[in-house]
Formats: C-alpha cells, structure tokens, sequence
C-alpha cells in the first residue's frame, strides 16, 4: 500500500509541478497577448487613418475638377469677351471710315456747290 500512496504522491507533486510551470507560462503570456492587443490597436487606428486620408483625397479630387470648370468657363467667356473685343474693334474701324466717308461727301458737296 505504501507503493501505491507513494505513486500518488509523486503523481500529485508532477501535477503540482505542472500547475507552477503553466502559471510561470500565463505570467510570460500575458506581456505577449498585451503587445498583441496593442498591435490590434494600431491597426484600427492604421485603418481610421487610412479611410481619414482616403476621403481627404477624395475631397481634393473634387476641389480640383470644380477648380478645372471654372477654368473651362473662365476660358470659354474670355473667348467670348475676345470675340466681343474684335467686334468692337471692328465696329470702330468702320465708324472711323463712316466719318471719313462723310466728310468726304460733305466735302464734294461743299465744293459742288461753289462751283
């Protein structure tokens, strides 16, 4: 009998030396599964970074068409204003040879009349 209280024995303290090491293992785990909840921290805040630049972009790209049509409009009533220009200049050009015109008739006439 004593055989078998000492086989029991030894079993126990194996276990009890079992449940020491297992303890000394949660107590080295525990740094490990911190670091990795940190980790996963960092990833989500990696992520909300990510979507945070993604729509910034997203707005610059916006911000940059909008700049690109009112360039497109500026551009297109400057041709307007150019065309508008040339037809002033052109309407000028003729008053100037209108006057000339008339003088010159006002002129005949004048001497027509002399005559």
């Amino acid at each position: 009998q004593e055989d078998t209280s000492n086989g029991i024995i030894k079993d126990h303290s194996i276990l009890q030396q079992e449940k020491e090491k297992e303890k000394g293992m949660d107590v080295s785990l525990q740094p490990i599964m911190q670091g990795i909840q940190d980790l996963k921290m960092q990833i989500v805040d990696i992520g909300k970074n990510t979507q945070i630049t993604e729509k910034g972009t997203e707005n610059i790209e916006k911000k940059m068409e909008n700049i690109e049509k009112r360039i497109e409009n500026i551009e297109k009533r400057t041709e307007k204003t150019d065309e508008n220009v040339e037809n002033i200049q052109q309407m000028n050009s003729l008053k100037l040879e209108l006057k000339k015109l008339k003088k010159k008739k006002t002129y005949k006439e004048t001497r027509r009349w002399e005559k």
